[in-house]
């Protein structure tokens, strides 16, 4: 259900979700990567339903949000290639571009249920 994020490609919105959960993985040279899952994500201005889960890198603009929380906040839609990339001449490359949320900023929770 990207699709509606594929059409505004280049963007920067306003978008509101709920937070689902927080996890970590351990990512390159060994550091520990924390993420968390957004779930039912929408415009904030019209509503527009735009994805029905993402995963974001947990920075400074989520400190403080629990599971639960109900938060809007500012993001770029931009693409990226997904899967493993690998090396070597023998990897094949699937070519699969898929749509995420990038830099974003101005976090606010607020009360009430998602439309």
């Amino acid at each position: 259900m990207h699709t509606p994020l594929k059409l505004r490609h280049g963007e920067r919105i306003r978008i509101k979700a709920r937070v689902e959960r927080f996890e970590h993985k351990r990512g390159r040279r060994g550091r520990d990567v924390f993420t968390l899952l957004l779930a039912n994500l929408r415009d904030a201005v019209t509503g527009e339903a735009l994805a029905d889960h993402l995963w974001l890198p947990h920075g400074k603009w989520a400190d403080g949000l629990v599971e639960g929380d109900q938060i809007a906040f500012d993001a770029r839609v931009l693409t990226y290639q997904k899967g493993h990339q690998g090396y070597g001449w023998d990897v094949v490359h699937s070519g699969t571009v898929d749509w995420r949320l990038e830099r974003p900023s101005r976090a606010q929770k607020f009360v009430g249920n998602l439309p």
